[in-house]
């Protein structure tokens, strides 16, 4: 796998500082709710509401390196090989005009021509 912008990489190293300084300073500065005190709510309730805060946080950071790798740009690369192939065009012109329906053939030139492309091209359908 390849970068195409690898610099962005370096963003890395915000994550671990954004980490400490939440720890320290930015959990103070979340928007709460004031009650006037714990007892009315359950200990199954705080659990879960930190479990919940908890998993959020994750999220957020996981966000946050997954978007420092789409700025990188991840790529693979496959080898690039250069084959030779040996290729026949045929062009195929031919004229449907009325004097195609001439009996200087039989039945007549365009039938004619008909079976000879299907002895060509070894075809088993009926060209039309």
């Amino acid at each position: 796998m390849d970068f195409q912008h690898p610099w962005f990489l370096l963003l890395f190293a915000i994550v671990p500082l954004l980490l400490i300084y939440y720890n320290k300073y930015g959990q103070n500065q979340e928007s709460t709710i004031l009650f006037s005190s714990e007892e009315f709510f359950s200990d199954k309730i705080k659990y879960r509401g930190k479990l919940r805060y908890r998993w959020l946080k994750l999220f957020e950071f996981l966000i946050l390196l997954l978007l420092i790798i789409a700025l990188a740009r991840p790529r693979k690369v496959d080898k690039l090989s250069e084959t030779k192939i040996n290729v026949i065009d045929i062009l195929l012109v031919l004229d449907i005009s009325s004097s195609m329906l001439a009996d200087d053939f039989s039945p007549n030139r365009l039938e004619v021509v008909k079976k000879q492309l299907k002895n060509l091209f070894h075809l088993g359908m009926v060209i039309e």
